[in-house]
């Protein structure tokens, strides 16, 4: 596809993430963790970020119990999308009901389009995934949505990203839930070439994913990987980024990292295992 290999890789977590919605959790110390993401791939016009993510949209939407945004969403829209999101599993003792929204955004002006301290604060809940998030609305008036769940990947540019975010903004907590991926420049491909994709490949990949789609439990981690954890921890995860506008993003680099390795245990097995 001439996309960047890196912007490829966090694609395909993006992709696992948004499968496992919040029906996976990793217990820690600190309270339960779901894998979810909100990824950012930053580049100038006509590196493939469009190409890329509308892939992921489109992967998405073959899973018939996924909840898939439209690719072009404003803030209410997203909510009212939430509310009728809802699912109910009877799985275990007791239903539980949840809200999971899938969302791949080519524009991340769509979702986001100016800086909104209340909007990135709503942004921050739904991240967070509680067990209630409420919010007034248009199309319902006060809402009550038990156990949101938001996964995002959205494209943007440098220019928009430095405009919407103030050097405040860095301050606070929304910008330490991002993961902000940068390409500067595509790789040269020929218009004229004949990339054909492989229907049988795609098809392995969507059965697989369905199996991802149907994953439920806690992750668990593995003695030996947790020996490996705490090496890591008491080294501060070196090399940590020093930038001071970077300094509550890598507090949470632990939580990122915990939720990329449920997204990798997920793509190789089914056993929940790390």
């Amino acid at each position: 596809m001439g996309v960047p290999p890196l912007w490829r890789r966090w694609a395909a977590i993006s992709t696992i993430s948004g499968a496992l919605e919040r029906r996976v959790v990793l217990k820690t110390a600190k309270g339960a963790l779901a894998p979810n993401f909100f990824i950012l791939l930053i580049s100038p016009p006509g590196v493939g970020k469009s190409v890329i993510i509308n892939e992921v949209h489109h992967c998405w939407s073959q899973i018939p119990n996924l909840k898939v945004a439209p690719s072009s969403t404003t803030r209410a829209g997203l909510i009212d999308f939430m509310v009728d999101a809802q699912k109910v599993d009877v799985s275990g003792p007791l239903p539980l009901v949840y809200h999971s929204v899938l969302c791949a955004s080519p524009e991340f002006g769509n979702l986001v389009p100016q800086y909104d301290n209340a909007w990135l604060n709503i942004l921050n809940d739904l991240y967070d995934c509680g067990t209630l998030f409420s919010d007034m609305t248009r199309k319902y008036g006060e809402i009550r949505i038990e156990h949101p769940h938001l996964c995002i990947l959205a494209g943007t540019q440098p220019k928009y990203l430095d405009n919407l975010l103030p050097d405040a903004a860095f301050g606070m907590g929304f910008t330490s839930r991002l993961i902000m991926v940068y390409a500067g420049e595509a790789k040269y491909q020929s218009l004229f070439t004949n990339v054909q994709k492989s229907a049988q490949l795609h098809q392995y990949l969507l059965d697989d994913l369905k199996v991802v789609a149907k994953l439920k439990g806690e992750f668990y981690l593995t003695p030996e990987a947790i020996l490996r954890w705490e090496a890591l921890a008491q080294g501060g995860f070196a090399p940590a980024p020093e930038h001071s506008k970077l300094q509550h993003y890598v507090s949470r680099r632990p939580a990122h990292l915990l939720k990329t390795m449920m997204c990798f245990s997920a793509a190789e097995r089914d056993d929940l295992r790390i």
